[in-house]
């Protein structure tokens, strides 16, 4: 009984470097995997963001004979968020942190959004969202879509997207999972799409070479 008695006192030396050994590799991997848990995470908060937006679009055209909120202002300047203004200040969305887009690297990194009347409310940029008239389909080479205006437009052009995704803006920093540049696009049915080039931004239409 003695000598168990002793065994029990403490580890070994060679237990003692196993557990040591166990907690390294332990806080080698929990580092290893927190960029993934956020960039997860920022997803997730992405994705919730733009499918409050454009809900508030649809409630909107609901309210309005089937019209979603204009793209642009009474003197026809295009402006690239004045759709997002308007359901803020009627009050379809109360939170201008819906309007964040986490995933944006430039945002993240504190960069800002660039040029561009990048806001919601007041003069700062405080989104870093799209819903302009137009959006450029074919990544920069030139084929430019209308965007929904009514619940009869096309449906599968998107109405909302990650600023200058479609043109690929080096600002934007966003990329897809495979690390190529592109965004987040949403359609007026609450679909979210990550996307990037050779993709075609409009559903069911054939990819660009």
């Amino acid at each position: 009984m003695a000598r168990k008695s002793h065994m029990m006192e403490g580890f070994s030396l060679i237990e003692l470097l196993v557990s040591i050994a166990v907690v390294v590799i332990l806080a080698a991997l929990v580092v290893a995997l927190t960029p993934s848990i956020r960039d997860r995470s920022n997803s997730a908060i992405t994705t919730s963001n733009m499918r409050q937006i454009v809900m508030a679009f649809n409630l909107y055209a609901n309210d309005h004979g089937g019209q979603f909120p204009p793209a642009q202002n009474k003197s026809g300047s295009d402006i690239e968020t004045w759709r997002q203004r308007v359901i803020f200040r009627e009050g379809y969305i109360k939170d201008v942190d819906v309007f964040n887009n986490p995933t944006n690297r430039a945002l993240r990194d504190g960069k800002g959004l660039g040029s561009g009347d990048m806001f919601i409310v007041g003069a700062d940029k405080n989104t870093s969202f799209s819903s302009k008239v137009t959006i450029d389909a074919g990544w920069g080479k030139g084929d430019i879509v209308n965007t929904p205006t009514t619940i009869f437009s096309d449906l599968n052009v998107p109405i909302l997207w990650d600023h200058r995704a479609d043109t690929l803006w080096d600002g934007n920093k966003m990329t897809t999972d495979d690390g190529t540049p592109g965004g987040y696009f949403a359609y007026t049915d609450g679909e979210i799409r990550l996307i990037g080039p050779p993709s075609n931004v409009i559903r069911e239409k054939q990819d660009f070479d």
